[in-house]
């Protein structure tokens, strides 16, 4: 099986494109992220792909207001990101950190979700 590669999914690259999403997959799992009740945080953008018809590739890109660096913040942050990836366990997809920026007035965590099995599930 191909591994995943970076496709130049940069935060800089997506904090810069229009609107809040670019779907090349129109399916449960996009509906997912874009139905998902953020408190506290937002998603910025969502890019989704399929790659080499082998498998779906989600960009996800989270914007938290930079207003506290505590850890007890921080782990928020986290904890944040980890109920959102519970959402999607019913479909086994391998997920990460992408890139991160601290630089700028708010923290921006950019995660990926990876679909092997997109052909099951369109």
């Amino acid at each position: 099986m191909d591994q995943p590669v970076c496709h130049n999914n940069s935060i800089d690259r997506l904090k810069h494109l229009k609107g809040r999403y670019r779907l090349g997959i129109d399916n449960e799992i996009s509906k997912r992220i874009l139905e998902y009740d953020t408190k506290g945080f937002r998603i910025r953008f969502l890019e989704t792909k399929i790659i080499n018809s082998s498998w779906e590739e989600y960009y996800i890109l989270f914007e938290f207001e930079k207003y506290n660096s505590s850890l007890q913040y921080l782990s928020y942050i986290f904890k944040e990101i980890s109920k959102f990836l519970q959402n999607f366990q019913d479909f086994n997809l391998e997920s990460g950190i992408q890139e991160v920026d601290c630089g700028g007035s708010n923290y921006y965590i950019l995660i990926y979700l990876i679909n092997y099995e997109q052909e099951k599930q369109n």
